[in-house]
């Protein structure tokens, strides 16, 4: 073999290891790549088989329903007498409550004073051991917003206070306590015009402005002023009062101006047969403030029974 020979021999063999070099290396990185495929595969199933987290709701609150006031009241609609220990002025009151309608509605009423009021309940919650009820009032002040506090004062839920922010009412009562006879009243929707002038002239004295120059007047006389009596539309009597120049000077030798007559204050006797009196005249502003405290107020009830 001559050398040309040799020479090609030899690149022959360098190239079959070469090749099987390459060779040995791509299997080498064949299995690897199988290899991290299937690791990855694996990895991946597992990943599917593990349960997927879902996100949980808290559970909401149950609303808290309003407090209806049948479910407290509905057990008080007898009347309620009361308890000697919290009776002011030897007047007992009597507390009852009532449904008229949709509505319920709170009843004070007093031996000597009659119906002294009725509030109606626009809302009633609970606080502590205690029942607030929205109150508004229907008779002693019309119109008016206070708090009624129900409170039980024993556990067989038989007696009770009640105490508002409203007039300082405060009393404790028993349901179907005993019941003092109401002596028998003067209808005042039904009066006299001479009863009339005794009401009105009474509640002037009592709450009115009060004329010291006139030192020689009668206390007892309703005749020092003038009345004069009209009908509204709904059949309510309303009594505009004036003072009653010529009467006094001629009686008491008084000396006022005659041809003039001050208005004095203006009345109504309401549906119930209460006394009102509006906010006119001399003693008519004098007696709203008085019984109200303000002078803001147009009218104010003077009196529920003839004998106040």
């Amino acid at each position: 073999m001559n050398r040309s020979d040799r020479n090609q021999a030899q690149h022959g063999r360098w190239q079959k290891r070469v090749l099987a070099i390459l060779g040995g290396v791509i299997v080498v990185l064949a299995i690897w790549l199988a290899f991290a495929l299937g690791s990855s595969n694996k990895d991946a199933n597992k990943a599917d088989m593990q349960p997927k987290a879902t996100a949980t709701k808290k559970p909401s609150k149950p609303k808290k329903l309003a407090l209806k006031p049948g479910e407290v009241l509905g057990n008080l609609t007898e009347r309620a007498t009361e308890n000697q220990d919290s009776v002011t002025g030897g007047d007992p009151t009597a507390s009852q409550f009532y449904k008229s309608g949709n509505n319920w509605y709170w009843k004070l009423t007093s031996n000597n004073r009659g119906e002294v009021e009725v509030g109606k309940i626009t809302g009633i919650k609970k606080s502590g051991s205690d029942y607030q009820l929205k109150t508004t009032s229907q008779v002693y002040e019309q119109g008016t917003k206070y708090t009624l506090t129900l409170h039980w004062l024993d556990k067989g839920k038989q007696e009770y206070n009640v105490h508002t922010d409203f007039k300082s009412i405060n009393g404790n009562y028993t349901v179907g306590g005993s019941q003092t006879t109401a002596p028998q009243q003067v209808n005042t929707r039904n009066l006299t015009r001479s009863q009339i002038k005794d009401w009105i002239y009474r509640n002037i004295e009592k709450y009115g402005y009060s004329d010291e120059s006139n030192e020689n007047a009668d206390d007892n006389d309703p005749n020092v002023y003038g009345y004069q009596f009209s009908f509204d539309k709904s059949g309510r009597l309303g009594v505009f009062v004036v003072e009653n120049h010529e009467y006094v000077n001629k009686k008491y030798h008084t000396h006022y101006q005659t041809g003039s007559t001050p208005s004095v204050a203006s009345f109504t006797i309401t549906e119930q047969g209460y006394l009102q009196v509006h906010n006119v005249g001399t003693s008519g502003m004098e007696m709203v403030k008085n019984i109200t405290g303000s002078s803001e107020n147009q009218s104010a009830i003077v009196a529920r029974t003839f004998e106040e």
